[in-house]
Parts: structure tokens; C-alpha cells; sequence
């Protein structure tokens, strides 16, 4: 374990308000942006572990928190019905995102950070992060969507969602230039409350409120692996391992044969979020008992 810091006593880790996006690495992975229920957002060095910027705006709780692939800006989705983008390096407010009339609980860049997505339950909205413009608005399938990321190559976005019962589970691809549905992911009971891209961009992850992680092949839509992990994962940067939450602990696995490799142990509650680093070197995880830890895993073996 290389790092283990504490975070605020209000720090929001409940995977039903998106916990799962609490944490987030800058691209250099030197940086870790952590969302607070208090409405701030906290930036702390990786190496030191101290905060560096505290970006406050919000009225309400931060429930997902983004760095821009460029590493240039963050973006938060909020409680309070907005989104904000900051400037990284500064912590100055950019844009505010007005528009949406529930909890804007989550946020996904465009892999060229030109474009930034925000949804409530029933809105996805798409915003110009140099204006601030509304270019695209698609309306949700279901009354609950839990999750949004953009393909590796930004041509589409991928919603999960369910009904306000928990059934209608529907994982939808839709066109980002258009917000033309293009594909669904079919054979799912349980709602998806995660998901993370491959690298390439061929297999999606999935992670179910039954406690599995399903990886899909994204062309033919047919389930690769199923993992046990819960409620969030992470891939590593070259696409070969997924990190998942599994209780207390932080599991790698390996993508081609879904073999268990490593279980990293130390929070004394349940891990909500892990990301992996951008050299994938480390894995930060968050929990419920308000630490945020960083792990070496260059050290650790997977074959």
C-alpha cells in the first residue's frame, strides 16, 4: 500500500447516490479528486496525500466527479440540479451546467473533453465544455439510470437503467452525435449500477446489484465473463486486468480467463469505488470507513 488519507466526515459513499464515481485519478495519476456530501470536491496529492484544492460551488451534495481525459478540468454533477466544470489547475469555476430539474447524479467526458455528458434519472443532456452550450438532449429509457461513459472512441454513449421497481433493466448504446438509440444489451434481471470500458473499446463491464460483474463483447453483444465484485471496477490501462469492489476488500482479476489474481485488503467497511491509476501502477479504493487508500500494484503478480 503506498498511500492511505482521510476524507471529510460528510464524504458521500452510498452506491444508491452514485458513490461509485467518487473518486477520480488525473491522467498523470498524480492527483485524486474525491466527491463530499458537503458539496465540495477535494483534490489530494497521490504521493503526500494532502489536499491540494477544495473546489466549492455546490449547494448540495457532489455525487459523481470526473478529470477530463486531458487533464485540464473536472467536472461535478450535483444534488442541487447542476453540473460544474472547474479548471483543474486553479479550482476556478469554468462553466456552470443549468438545465436539468432533478439531481444531476452523474457525468462522463468525451475522450477529446470537448464534450461532457450529465443525467438525471430521465435526461442526458451533452454540453460544449469550452461554452457551455447545450448541443444534445436524449431522453432516458427508464425511470432510473444508475450509470453513463462514452466509448474509448466517443462515437457513442452507453446509459443503464432500470424501473422505479428495479425490473425493465435496459444497458442502451446511443449515438452521441445524433442521441439515436443504437443497440441493447439484452439477458439482464437485476439493474446495473457500473460500468467501465476495455481501453480498446471491445468489452464492457458491467456490475450488477446481483453481485456480479458481467464483461461484454460490445459487436455482438454476448456476456465473455461473469466476476463476483461489487458495486465498482476499473480496468487497467492496457485492458488485461479489472479491478472490482467485493465487500471489504479490492479484487484484480484477469479479463481473458475471469481468473481471480489478487485481493487487496485493509478498509475496515465496505469498498464503494476503486480506479485504476492512468500508468496502472496503483489502484485507489474508497470506502465506507471515509479512507481512501492507494495500492502498489506494479508489485503485485498477474500473469
Amino acid at each position: 500500500m503506498l498511500q492511505t488519507f482521510r476524507v471529510d466526515k460528510g464524504w458521500d459513499t452510498l452506491w444508491h447516490v452514485r458513490g461509485d464515481k467518487s473518486i477520480s485519478f488525473s491522467p498523470d495519476g498524480a492527483i485524486v479528486a474525491s466527491a463530499s456530501k458537503d458539496g465540495a470536491v477535494r483534490l489530494c496529492d497521490v504521493v503526500t496525500g494532502a489536499i491540494l484544492r477544495t473546489l466549492e460551488g455546490h449547494i448540495s451534495s457532489v455525487k459523481s466527479v470526473i478529470f477530463s481525459p486531458d487533464g485540464k478540468m473536472v467536472v461535478s454533477a450535483s444534488g442541487d440540479g447542476t453540473a460544474r466544470l472547474w479548471d483543474a489547475k486553479t479550482g476556478n469555476t469554468l462553466q456552470i451546467l443549468r438545465g436539468h430539474t432533478e439531481c444531476v447524479k452523474l457525468a462522463a467526458f468525451s475522450p477529446s473533453s470537448r464534450v461532457v455528458a450529465t443525467a438525471s434519472d430521465r435526461m442526458i443532456r451533452l454540453w460544449d465544455t469550452a461554452t457551455g452550450t447545450a448541443l444534445q438532449t436524449i431522453k432516458g429509457r427508464g425511470e432510473l439510470l444508475f450509470d453513463l461513459l462514452f466509448s474509448p472512441d466517443g462515437k457513442f454513449i452507453v446509459s443503464a437503467t432500470s424501473d422505479e421497481y428495479g425490473e425493465d433493466v435496459t444497458v442502451q448504446l446511443w449515438d452521441q452525435a445524433t442521441g439515436a438509440p443504437l443497440k441493447k444489451l439484452e439477458g439482464l434481471a437485476v439493474p446495473v449500477v457500473f460500468m467501465a470500458f476495455c481501453p480498446n473499446g471491445e468489452v464492457l463491464a458491467t456490475a450488477s446489484t446481483d453481485g456480479i460483474v458481467r464483461l461484454w463483447d460490445v459487436t455482438t453483444g454476448a456476456i465473455l465473463q461473469r466476476l463476483k465484485g461489487f458495486p465498482s471496477m476499473s480496468f487497467s490501462p492496457d485492458g488485461k486486468v479489472v479491478a472490482t469492489a467485493s465487500g471489504k476488500n479490492v479484487r484484480l482479476w484477469d479479463v481473458a480467463t475471469g481468473a481471480s489474481r489478487q485481493k487487496l485488503k485493509g478498509h475496515s467497511r465496505t469498498v464503494e469505488s476503486v480506479a485504476f491509476s492512468p500508468t496502472g501502477e496503483m489502484v485507489a479504493s474508497a470506502s465506507r470507513d471515509k479512507m481512501v487508500r492507494l495500492w502498489d500494484v506494479a508489485t503485485v503478480h498477474i500473469s
